[in-house]
């Protein structure tokens, strides 16, 4: 498989699980997500490096406060 093949499939192999969570278990899809981003958080600081990990933390804290300060609703 191609490394882009591989990627579909990871990603439809997740979105499965998470339809399997909130569709057929009721779990609350904003617990589902929450998880999804602590768990993804996780594995960034684990494998990037501290400089690049920060990197990447201060553009997800940028974009949010841009949608905040756009007028943009976020919901």
């Amino acid at each position: 498989m191609t490394e882009d093949e591989v990627f579909q499939k990871a990603y439809r192999d997740i979105q499965n699980l998470v339809d399997e969570l909130c569709v057929d278990k009721n779990y609350n899809p904003l617990m589902v997500a929450g998880i999804l981003m602590a768990t993804a958080k996780m594995i960034y600081k684990t494998l990037l490096p501290p400089v690049e990990f920060t990197k990447l933390m201060d553009v997800i804290t940028e974009d949010i406060k841009d949608e905040f300060t756009s007028g943009t609703t976020i919901h």
